[in-house]
């Protein structure tokens, strides 16, 4: 069962320090079933853990961080659709091309062509998403 825990959200010099390096080290240790968990629940956590588990998601190019990194950019508060976007920039054009929900990646290319940076694909997320 998916533990919320281990993103801390208690001090942010710590987190920054150290603790981001430790959700990263749990999230890698995911296996599927909690990692779609907590893709599934990320949104019924403070905004702040929001924010924290966006930060670190960046930090592994694998598809099934971008795919949620996607979606919190897409329905997440503010703040963390800044700081999804910002991690998503970190990543591959192609992995995060190949995130997209393959309707969505049909509509993309039917719509604007093929996307030649992740801000292109950041923009019709956002204007899709309205």
């Amino acid at each position: 069962m998916f533990d919320p825990s281990f993103i801390n959200t208690s001090s942010v010099d710590y987190w920054y320090d150290e603790g981001c390096k430790h959700s990263q080290a749990a999230i890698r240790e995911m296996g599927d079933v909690d990692f779609a968990e907590m893709a599934a629940g990320w949104e019924t956590q403070s905004v702040d853990w929001q924010d924290r588990l966006a930060y670190v998601l960046g930090w592994d190019m694998s598809a099934r961080e971008a795919t949620l990194l996607l979606a919190m950019y897409r329905v997440g508060p503010a703040t963390v659709r800044l700081t999804a976007a910002e991690s998503l920039r970190g990543l591959p054009l192609q992995l995060v091309s190949q995130a997209l929900p393959p309707a969505d990646a049909d509509r993309l290319k039917a719509e604007a062509g093929q996307p030649t940076s992740i801000n292109a694909i950041l923009e019709w997320v956002s204007k899709d998403s309205r």
